[in-house]
């Protein structure tokens, strides 16, 4: 009988720790290498890729080794980090400790696998959290010069910041020269991350219209490019997903709940989950509570009852799962899902 090797990997930025068990759980290997290709190919030396499963952990220095890995054959499955050490449960923590249990846990095949996007979903993902970061960016910029502003206490009639009233009111001030040269960064600044955030905005109209799922998704009122890009880069494949209650709790756009007996209390929505496509959900929640469909009227009775946050949190849930029927019937939007889609 082939012996098969089961190795754990506990990566890190420039080292990776390593254990490898045979199938009687035996410790063969544990070393400390680098973290790179060639680090990889040596650790790997003797063991072929058809009798080999390795298991890593997932975070954001992994897709290199993986895609490489993937594409030479072996079996590879990234762990989900917090369900992983929920199983482990162990006060004890060191990095040779925590590559063995990785080993051992895949030899027991109890190894709570977390999704890995294609490289072409991951590609994608990148241009829409890029411009996504420079808009941020851009609004700690706005922040810094109202800062100045306020300290100066000065309060312009022009209530947007940087548009064209904006500007000429501020241009009108005189500042002494220290708090003038900041402000003239700033402004560069401005200009610069705004052009470049056009230019993110002329990418994502380019991925759109290429997309069919994504204009699909804009049937939804509420869905626009961004929005609905996010959800398609961020779901990845929601082919995965056999039910919308089932996205929903990966995005974490459900409410907490607690029970004991027959009682079950419902809380605050799951921290945990997708921070990008709660983002996407809410901002597509109030955007659609302006227009005449069914989902705006859903909204507006939500918010009657609950107050404006909440309204956009139940229906940015109701848009999510909506658009797992759009996507999955592969048919525009009707008011009629509303209802379907519960």
């Amino acid at each position: 009988m082939i012996d098969m090797y089961h190795i754990g990997w506990d990566v890190h930025k420039k080292k990776i720790n390593g254990a490898t068990l045979n199938s009687k759980g035996n410790i063969l290997n544990e070393s400390q290498f680098d973290h790179s290709i060639s680090g990889a190919k040596e650790y790997l030396h003797g063991y072929p890729p058809e009798h080999t499963h390795i298991v890593m952990e997932s975070s954001s220095h992994i897709y290199v080794l993986y895609d490489y890995l993937v594409e030479h054959g072996y079996d590879v499955k990234i762990a989900h980090a917090k369900d992983m050490h929920r199983i482990t449960k162990s006060s004890k923590k060191n990095d040779k400790r925590d590559a063995l249990q990785l080993a051992k846990h895949l030899l027991a095949n109890d190894i709570p696998e977390s999704y890995i996007p294609s490289k072409e979903i991951r590609k994608r993902r990148s241009v829409i959290r890029t411009r996504i970061e420079f808009v941020q960016e851009r609004v700690r910029l706005i922040n810094k010069v109202q800062s100045i502003l306020q300290k100066d206490g000065i309060c312009l009639k022009a209530k947007t910041s940087f548009c064209k009233k904006w500007v000429k009111e501020l241009q009108a001030i005189s500042f002494d020269d220290e708090t003038q040269h900041k402000l003239d960064l700033y402004f560069l600044q401005h200009k610069h991350i705004t052009k470049t955030i056009e230019d993110y905005n002329e990418k994502i109209s380019l991925l759109v219209g290429k997309d069919k799922e994504a204009q699909l998704l804009m049937s939804i009122p509420g869905l626009g490019e961004l929005t609905s890009m996010i959800l398609l880069t961020e779901l990845g494949d929601y082919k995965r997903f056999n039910c919308s209650k089932k996205m929903a709790a990966y995005v974490g756009i459900i409410p907490s709940s607690r029970s004991s007996g027959e009682r079950i209390r419902h809380g605050r929505i799951s921290k945990d989950g997708n921070p990008y496509i709660k983002w996407a959900l809410t901002q597509a929640a109030s955007s659609a509570g302006n227009s005449k469909s069914a989902i705006g009227k859903y909204f507006k009775k939500k918010m009657i009852r609950k107050g404006y946050q909440k309204a956009c949190i139940a229906t940015g849930h109701k848009i999510l799962r909506i658009a797992y029927g759009v996507l999955h019937s592969n048919q525009k939007y009707s008011d009629s899902l509303v209802e379907v889609c519960g």
